[in-house]
């Protein structure tokens, strides 16, 4: 514990939300509810509840004492808060992104052509997804001191996989299904560990630029995450990607200097229906989930080793260097795009640059850094698929399905996740500048593109560019804290 300092409520809060809990492995399941009332009886159980850690069971010193390596996380699609028997007056609270789910907001996000839901795969886009259960791997919490190898072998992943497996069977309890449901979709995803760090399937280092969250602590500088106009870096408002706290507008309009010990919490509401709503909906977050392919063969054919053209779509180099230049060499997150104001060392259609501008053009430091602060997500993706080596040969790879299953968490879909891929990655009209071109790396093409990128602000065209990640599936969903999980069973 932070001797009472901490104003979250992290005993509440599901883990791996708001602190990462680095797990190595994980299998996702997309299920339809059968049998409310069973189902209920299942999420309310000891042996469910003992593996719905929260944030400070994993992270806190006081947490519980935990007894298993794997942990669950579990959120609820529109439909299926409305399967649980949730009444009208609450259910109408929830904003329009999430009823109205991603399917029915593709377009409005730039989901189209083949990222359109008529070409996801399987039951993705279907109301009949009502629940989203994660089981996740943790290496750590079966020993502590274990460093993680500089790459995870297919043994390693087969035993990790095996203990997910075996926790599984426990809450199945000789079953075929989790009590009162039935699974749509099952899906595994694995750490990718290569040369010590974790990567993705192109070969970039991942997970680097990752807001932190603020806990109500007078802290020390965050690098990388929030900039403030005495030049030192702070974490984001809770309210960012929790419900039922403060976010950054919040804090903006109290006018205060010193924000990092105010109290976090949004004032409780008194009208019945409003306060029931905060109650359901307190320490909660709105998770988005896509399932996102990617085609490793035709990014390395385009860019054909030219590993200064692979860097100049991501934004970053390989080994996670971002591609802004000073004096000493900035961090891997301790960075922004000030002395690069015409794109010529990182372009401004990168996709780092894109998913996050840090600070926001022409509009000084308060408030361009407000405009980037209200879009931010916290990301907890992984792949799937088996890893090809940069020094392999993707084209003569066994044939397989790869990428991600992307996760991120916030607590307003629209003016977050959605504006991010509809504002940033599938925009021309980028940050105020007209050009013909959308993210290189997840934007989505149509059949007439000419697949243009720029170099060096507008000045080097160049053409050719395909799609390389496509979107399969997709669906956002209501993580509770796990007492409101109280409310919904």
């Amino acid at each position: 514990m932070n001797s009472g300092k901490n104003l979250l409520q992290l005993d509440d809060i599901q883990a791996h939300i708001i602190r990462s809990a680095r797990p190595s492995a994980a299998r996702y399941f997309f299920l339809t509810v059968t049998d409310p009332l069973q189902f209920s009886r299942f999420i309310t159980s000891d042996s469910f509840s003992r593996l719905l850690i929260s944030d400070e069971d994993l992270h806190e010193e006081g947490g519980v004492a935990l007894q298993n390596p794997c942990f669950v996380n579990i959120g609820f699609s529109y439909s299926g808060l409305k399967r649980m028997g949730l009444p009208d007056h609450l259910i109408q609270q929830f904003p329009p992104a999430f009823r109205e789910g991603m399917a029915r907001r593709a377009q409005f996000i730039g989901d189209q052509w083949g990222d359109y839901p008529t070409q996801w795969e399987g039951f993705y886009g279907s109301p009949h997804i009502h629940v989203f259960l994660a089981v996740n791997y943790v290496p750590s919490l079966e020993d502590e001191f274990a460093k993680p190898p500089e790459e995870w072998s297919e043994a390693d992943r087969e035993a990790h996989f095996k203990k997910i497996d075996a926790c599984v069977s426990s809450l199945l309890n000789a079953g075929s299904e989790f009590p009162g449901t039935h699974c749509l979709a099952r899906e595994q995803a694995h750490v990718i560990r290569h040369e010590r760090r974790i990567r993705e399937h192109f070969g970039f280092v991942d997970g680097i630029s990752q807001p932190r969250v603020a806990d109500g602590m007078p802290g020390s500088a965050i690098a990388g995450k929030k900039e403030h106009a005495k030049a030192k870096w702070e974490p984001l408002a809770a309210g960012e990607f929790l419900l039922g706290y403060l976010d950054e507008l919040d804090l903006k309009n109290l006018g205060e200097e010193d924000k990092t010990s105010l109290n976090p919490l949004t004032p409780k509401q008194t009208d019945p229906a409003k306060s029931a709503f905060q109650d359901l909906t307190m320490n909660g977050s709105f998770l988005v989930y896509r399932k996102l392919e990617q085609d490793v063969a035709g990014f390395r054919g385009y860019c054909k080793d030219d590993a200064e053209l692979a860097a100049k779509l991501v934004g970053r180099h390989y080994d996670g260097t971002p591609l802004v230049s000073g004096h000493p060499q900035p961090k891997q997150n301790d960075f922004d795009f000030h002395d690069d104001a015409e794109g010529e060392r990182c372009p401004f259609t990168s996709h780092v640059r894109r998913v996050n501008p840090r600070l926001t053009l022409n509009d000084g430091v308060d408030e361009g850094t407000r405009l980037v602060d209200q879009h931010r997500i916290i990301r907890r993706g992984m792949p799937y698929g088996t890893f090809i080596k940069p020094d392999e040969c993707a084209q003569s790879a066994p044939e397989e399905s790869r990428g991600l299953h992307f996760f991120c968490y916030n607590a307003r879909i629209d003016s977050q996740f959605e504006f991010i891929q509809k504002s940033w990655i599938n925009n021309c009209d980028f940050m105020h500048m007209p050009s013909p071109i959308i993210d290189p790396i997840v934007g989505s093409r149509g059949p007439e593109d000419l697949g243009q990128f720029s170099f060096y602000g507008e000045r080097m065209p160049i053409f050719g560019l395909k799609q390389y990640v496509h979107v399969k599936g997709g669906e956002y969903f209501f993580t509770p804290g796990r007492k409101a999980l109280g409310l919904i069973a």
